[in-house]
């Protein structure tokens, strides 16, 4: 029987935590990220906020403004 990943959002996304929380869900089998927020990066890139994502994920992931 095969789970459906759960959805996850993370708020805050353009600090420490918010970007090791990134980090932890790029990887994560059962997580997929349906949204990052940060005032501070607004309508940036993921990618371009923490280069080190880039090549595993979030590639088409831009933070809202």
């Amino acid at each position: 029987m095969s789970k459906q990943p759960r959805k996850a959002v993370v708020w805050g996304a353009g600090g420490f935590t918010g970007g090791e929380l990134l980090r932890l869900l790029a990887t994560h089998p059962h997580m997929d990220l349906a949204a990052a927020l940060s005032t501070t990066h607004a309508g940036k890139a993921v990618g371009g906020v923490y280069p080190n994502l880039e090549p595993v994920s979030y590639t088409h992931l831009t933070l809202p403004t």
